[in-house]
């Protein structure tokens, strides 16, 4: 990757902190995730060399005429052993230990109702589907809901924990941040 142009969703993702660990050498090209064709454009036009796909592209990239390069979880996982945690929710310490309880506590709830109300979700989540450039059908959001909004959504296991740590000690061993970062998690 070594002077390619990369797409990449965002310089504050953490796809893009895993793949600069990964292969440092590259030069990223911020493509906006919105419209979700974005990508696939720029890699058709030449604009970009090759591009990190998040979200749904990550099903889609084939039926668009695309290959894979490198899955960044199977390789993050073969480098630490660990999993790649995506997303997550972060709230202010300066908020207190009372508020940030109580919001950690509804997404839970709110996580859970989801996970058992699966179909209705899925039915809602179908019916308000207006970007006319994703095609989503009732198959690729099951595939996508298993990925994404599963039990390890609402629960934080000890390895996902390290995971995090391990992330931002590796960019701040690699140069990327300028000072550790302390990890802490909500109750």
């Amino acid at each position: 990757m070594a002077g390619k142009r990369v797409g990449i969703p965002g310089l504050r993702t953490t796809a893009y902190a895993i793949l600069e660990l990964l292969a440092p050498a590259f030069t990223p090209v911020v493509l906006p995730i919105a419209p979700y064709s974005r990508v696939f454009e720029a890699l058709r036009s030449g604009e970009v060399d090759a591009a990190l796909i998040i979200h749904e592209g990550r099903l889609t990239y084939e039926r668009e005429g695309f290959a894979r390069i490198v899955d960044l979880g199977e390789a993050w996982q073969a480098l630490t052993g660990l999993p790649l945690p995506l997303g997550g929710n972060a709230i202010r310490r300066g908020l207190g230990e009372k508020v940030i309880a109580e919001v950690s506590d509804l997404c839970r709830e709110s996580i859970a109702w989801a996970l058992e109300h699966r179909e209705e979700v899925m039915a809602g989540l179908l019916a308000e589907e207006a970007r006319e450039d994703v095609s989503m059908d009732r198959a690729l959001l099951d595939r996508y809901l298993t990925m994404y909004a599963n039990e390890d959504t609402r629960t934080m296991l000890p390895d996902v924990k390290e995971a995090i740590g391990e992330i931002f000690a590796r960019r701040y061993a690699a140069g990327k941040i300028a000072a550790p970062v302390p990890v802490a998690f909500a109750p």
